[in-house]
């Protein structure tokens, strides 16, 4: 299941990145937790033993009709695998598990935890954190450069593609109608489109002027 894998995916990270009361969440959180617990035996469950069979029940109301599916206690009661905490959680749910609901509930805490272990970190590693994204920064931007100016050279230039055709690829309806407001074909209309596009500041002096030569900028 994609959540034990997330579990050994946290402990390494936290152990080359470790931050404080990471192991008093992690009980706070998931050690004993009966939910917890029920996931990771149902993992066992379903990879080990049989694919778990639900049961469909259909519920009616003012909206309308509803399906849910649920895991009965008589058929997860087969198996004597179950731990205490996994035990009371399917004592919990006499009418069997929504599958639905314990995935939803589930997927909450998981959020939760991860939530609170990413700011600590971002909180303790501010400053690796900050060198690692100005190189990612700087990569990518070269990376954009060498990307564009090769496409507007070699494909969009011989090709006389107007690229006003696809401006709503690249901008918001509310950002298009800022740049139409400004003169047309103007240095300063396509500044304000390589303002709004360029995300990683990569349009340095000849990348710019190949944008205004595309742009069919006339000052």
């Amino acid at each position: 299941m994609a959540a034990m894998a997330l579990v050994d995916h946290s402990r390494r990270f936290s152990g080359k990145y470790p931050v404080e009361f990471y192991r008093e969440k992690v009980r706070e959180y998931f050690s004993g937790n009966p939910l917890h617990r029920f996931v990771q035996n149902f993992r066992n469950y379903m990879t080990h033993v049989r694919i778990a069979k639900s049961n469909w029940v259909v519920k009616h109301d003012k909206q309308g009709s509803s399906v849910f599916f649920f895991l009965t206690q008589e058929n997860l009661s087969k198996w004597d695998g179950w731990d205490i905490p996994s035990k009371s959680y399917i004592a919990e749910n006499p009418d069997g598990v929504n599958v639905e609901e314990f995935f939803n509930d589930y997927s909450r805490m998981v959020k939760l935890f991860h939530d609170w272990f990413r700011s600590q970190v971002w909180q303790k590693h501010s400053e690796e954190l900050r060198e690692f994204f100005d190189c990612k920064k700087a990569y990518n931007a070269i990376n954009v450069r060498s990307t564009w100016n090769m496409l507007i050279k070699q494909t969009f230039l011989p090709k006389k593609i107007d690229p006003y055709m696809y401006l709503d690829r690249y901008l918001s309806n509310n950002e298009i109608a800022e740049v139409l407001s400004l003169p047309f074909r103007t240095k300063q209309q396509v500044d304000r489109i390589i303002k709004f596009v360029d995300e990683y500041r990569a349009c340095d002096g000849e990348l710019r002027k190949s944008v205004y030569e595309l742009f069919g900028v006339t000052e």
